[in-house]
């Protein structure tokens, strides 16, 4: 594969996980469930479980969020990463340096 598909396929996972990351842990569980409390004590139809399970999206909405991100990052991470540019471990230098050496 080449470096330019290996960006682009990293690129795209990066802007899906941001994307998702905003959407599910932004809107449906953190604006959403507001929304939803604002207009139910409006309506004066507000009931507690309703309250408790609108508190327990809003609580982890951050947590949805941050774990659906970093799960995207590291998919695009393997594709960001390449193998062949790493550099050599120091032992595998210094038997080069010796055997220039000699």
């Amino acid at each position: 594969m080449t470096k330019n598909m290996k960006f682009l396929i990293a690129t795209v996972l990066s802007v899906a996980g941001t994307i998702m990351m905003i959407y599910v842990g932004g809107y449906l569980l953190f604006v959403a469930p507001l929304l939803s409390l604002y207009q139910h004590f409006l309506d004066q139809s507000l009931t507690g479980r309703l309250l408790l399970v609108d508190l327990i999206k809003i609580f982890f909405a951050g947590t949805a969020g941050g774990a659906i991100w970093c799960i995207f990052d590291i998919a695009a991470g393997y594709f960001r990463d390449d193998k062949g540019d790493a550099p050599r471990p120091k032992k595998e230098v210094q038997e080069t340096a010796e055997k220039e050496e000699k």
